[in-house]
């Protein structure tokens, strides 16, 4: 871990943490975590962690269950695996405050995110993470170990906006947790 990242810690939120004041640049991310995040807490949809140095939120992510059809794994991912859908974790939503950017905040919260997802495995099934990724966003997903999801049939035909969605497999996930050199 950086020197940056130790001040770090992660935590479930709640109504004391103060994102009133979190931006990460993207209007529709910083409206969710201040308006939709608790409420979909309390609703049982997902559930929003938050990285916080000292009191300050530099970031959240949130997470909720899902499934993965085989069709949409590639081969070599669904060797082995029933063809009935599958339990997944998704990724829903992770942003760093601008103030934050750089300094592993984003590292810190998806490394949070795959542990979680290796506890729903031993707890309930999961067979790994999911996440629509922005384009701009996809390289870093990648970099854990990431691949892409066989493309639906209903995908546009205009893609060049859209999000990539990515998927880690749960047998993937120890590597991605390794730490870096």
């Amino acid at each position: 871990m950086g020197a940056a990242e130790q001040g770090v810690r992660i935590e479930r939120l709640a109504e004391r943490h103060a994102i009133d004041r979190f931006t990460c640049g993207q209007a529709e991310l910083d409206e969710y975590l201040q308006r939709h995040a608790l409420n979909n807490r309390s609703r049982h949809l997902s559930t929003t962690y938050v990285a916080l140095v000292g009191d300050e939120v530099t970031g959240f992510a949130t997470i909720a269950p899902s499934q993965v059809s085989s069709a949409e794994l590639t081969p070599a991912t669904r060797r082995g695996l029933p063809r009935y859908p599958l339990p997944t974790m998704t990724l829903a939503r992770l942003a760093t405050h601008v103030e934050s950017r750089g300094a592993g905040v984003g590292r810190q919260l998806l490394l949070h995110a795959l542990l979680e997802a290796t506890r729903m495995a031993t707890e309930f099934g999961c067979v790994g993470v999911r996440v629509a990724a922005k384009p701009d966003a996809v390289g870093f997903y990648q970099q854990f170990g990431f691949v892409p999801l066989e493309p639906s049939v209903s995908a546009p035909v205009d893609a060049s906006e859209q999000p990539t969605h990515l998927f880690l497999a749960l047998n993937r996930i120890e590597d991605a947790l390794r730490p870096r050199a």
